[in-house]
């Protein structure tokens, strides 16, 4: 038996709860990446985080924060938005979370599929997403999903797929 996922817009509680973790978070990443120096990096995530997440966590036509649930119990937190990167729109993957225990049971590979889908009724023929390169599982995900390697931008890697001609 396969497994199913759904998706829901984040309650406000779960947009704050969301918002801490994600900077700080973040915060770690860029620095490990080489990015940004220790100093700066809480406030450089802060920016970073206040102008790419829809206001209040209230998703837009392009920008969606979800709640990720199978049989009705949260499995992580999905969330993209569209930017013009290099001339065309890109359906942009900001993040992909999978709650500890969730990890390993094919909830990855489905949110990929799910946001595939909804791109491409959406119109849209582009999917892109920045994967650190310490992510050696995250990136072998991707690549089995098709993902493409685009630019490497030394500590990241940015990740395409074409999913229609344009």
């Amino acid at each position: 038996m396969g497994v199913t996922i759904t998706t829901r817009e984040m309650k406000e509680e779960e947009f704050g709860e969301y918002k801490k973790t994600s900077i700080k978070e973040y915060a770690k990443e860029i620095v490990t990446a080489g990015r940004v120096s220790e100093d700066t990096a809480v406030e450089e995530a802060s920016k970073t985080f206040e102008s790419l997440t829809p206001e209040n966590g209230k998703n837009t036509e392009k920008n969606c924060l979800y709640i990720v649930e199978a049989d009705g119990i949260r499995v992580g937190i999905f969330w993209y938005l569209i930017q013009n990167i290099l001339d065309e729109d890109v359906a942009f993957i900001a993040d992909i979370r999978l709650d500890e225990a969730e990890r390993g049971k094919g909830y990855g590979r489905k949110i990929l599929q799910f946001f595939e889908k909804e791109a491409k009724d959406k119109g849209y023929k582009v999917l892109g997403l920045n994967v650190f390169k310490d992510n050696p599982a995250a990136i072998h995900l991707y690549e089995s999903e098709d993902y493409k390697i685009a630019v490497d931008s030394g500590g990241s890697l940015y990740m395409i797929k074409r999913i229609g001609n344009k």
